[in-house]
């Protein structure tokens, strides 16, 4: 496997026309960074792509949309430790930090028992609703989403398991095969994941795999999946998926991903498994109906009663720490 492959672990490869990966670099170039050389013109090094603790995201190229990535212009460069520091914003190869927006269909909410309003070193006598100045109590975040998830495509996970006969790998691959690729140039006998539509008569075995299920009235054209700005998810067993999530309609399940139904989804944002909590320091635990019941000394405070209140902030979506990429469907065999 060494021979022809190589761990995306970011390390640096002459550009040299006799070196080993020299015709790798005509593919990616500095995307993933670089030394300048020289000529000009021929960076003397190039980087792999590093992938270590990384998902891949669709690159949203031209699409505009916050679905594609809101922060697509601010993505990073790869290497700001190296001379050439790799592509950034909108490109294949720039990298984006993780985010975490709040919940789409229920809010973050924070309710407050014992509520106060006002506080007095020297509350009148006579009755009133009042609570002791206590150290502080724990008050637990509600309010979420099903799962947490960034955007994702539903697709079939395969894995290979017989050797290939072929010298050159992936002319084996069979059409509608889906790669993530670090380059931003055409191939041959593939066609980028942009929902373009194509003639089933020109691309019969590649319509044969998908159908209409991406778009397209098959008379004569179909959809190709659209992958800008999206991750890939595995379709789930119709036994209930991974961790339960079929129970509550994430992910598609694998017939449905035959049908072409609830392909794409949207990132959501569920509540941690170890519940966020909020902790008011100095705030009570408890009330009393009548002030008199505490010592004259005691600190008190007046009470409105139970409220709600819902939390602020968030980022844009949902999503894990990515790196751009490509993603490409085989076409033609």
């Amino acid at each position: 496997m060494r021979a022809t492959w190589r761990l995306c672990d970011g390390s640096s490869s002459s550009t040299q026309a006799d070196a080993v990966l020299s015709g790798l670099f005509q593919v990616i170039d500095t995307a993933n960074g670089g030394a300048s050389g020289p000529n000009a013109d021929l960076p003397s090094a190039f980087n792999l792509p590093d992938l270590s603790g990384a998902y891949l995201r669709g690159v949203s190229e031209t699409h505009e949309g916050a679905i594609f990535g809101p922060d697509r212009l601010a993505r990073i460069s790869p290497r700001p430790d190296l001379e050439i520091k790799g592509n950034e914003g909108n490109r294949v190869g720039s990298y984006e930090r993780w985010a975490t927006g709040l919940p789409v269909s229920a809010q973050f909410e924070i309710p407050i028992k014992n509520f106060p309003f006002d506080a007095s070193p020297n509350w009148p006598g006579g009755n009133a609703t009042a609570a002791r100045h206590q150290p502080g109590v724990d008050f637990t975040v509600k309010g979420e989403d099903a799962e947490t998830r960034p955007k994702s495509l539903c697709v079939g996970w395969h894995i290979r398991f017989i050797v290939s006969a072929s010298a050159t790998p992936g002319t084996e691959l069979p059409v509608g095969t889906i790669l993530a690729v670090k380059t931003e140039e055409s191939l041959d006998n593939w066609a980028t994941c942009n929902g373009e539509e194509l003639d089933k008569g020109e691309f019969a075995d590649l319509f044969a795999v998908l159908g209409t299920r991406f778009g397209g009235d098959g008379d004569p054209l179909f959809r190709l999946p659209d992958l800008r700005g999206y991750f890939l998810r595995g379709a789930a067993n119709a036994d209930g998926g991974r961790d339960g999530d079929l129970d509550r309609g994430f992910p598609c399940t694998a017939e449905e991903l035959r049908l072409g139904q609830n392909l794409y989804q949207g990132d959501l944002t569920a509540h941690p498994t170890n519940p966020s909590r909020i902790r008011v320091d100095g705030y009570p635990s408890g009330s009393k109906n009548n002030v008199r019941a505490f010592r004259r000394s005691s600190k008190v405070m007046r009470l409105t009663g139970d409220r709600t209140f819902q939390m602020a902030g968030g980022d844009a979506e949902t999503r894990p720490i990515n790196v751009s990429v490509r993603f490409v469907i085989k076409t033609l065999l």
